[in-house]
C-alpha cells in the first residue's frame, strides 16, 4: 500500500518535472506530450493562451474537426473534374 502510494508520486513527479522542461523550451509556443489516446497540446505564453481562449468552440473540437474530415472526404475534389 505504502509503495503504491510512492509509485503514483514518483510518476507525478516525473510529468512535472517533464512539463516544466517543455515549458522553458518552447515558451513561448506550443508544445504535445503523447498519452495512451492520443495528444495532450500546450500553448504557453499569453498570446498564444489568449488565442486559444478567444478560439470559438467549433474550431477546438476534436469532434466537429472529425465531422470536416469526413465531409471533405466525401466531397468530389474539383482539381479532378
Amino acid at each position: 500500500m505504502i509503495q503504491e502510494g510512492y509509485d503514483k508520486v514518483s510518476i507525478l513527479h516525473h510529468v512535472h518535472r517533464r512539463l516544466t522542461d517543455c515549458i522553458l523550451q518552447y515558451y513561448p509556443g506550443c508544445f504535445r506530450i503523447p498519452s495512451p489516446t492520443g495528444w495532450f497540446v500546450f500553448a504557453t505564453g499569453d498570446e498564444l493562451v489568449d488565442e486559444v481562449a478567444r478560439a470559438p468552440d467549433n474550431i477546438l473540437s476534436a469532434k466537429q474537426s472529425n465531422r470536416n474530415v469526413r465531409m471533405s472526404s466525401l466531397m468530389p475534389n474539383k482539381s479532378q473534374n
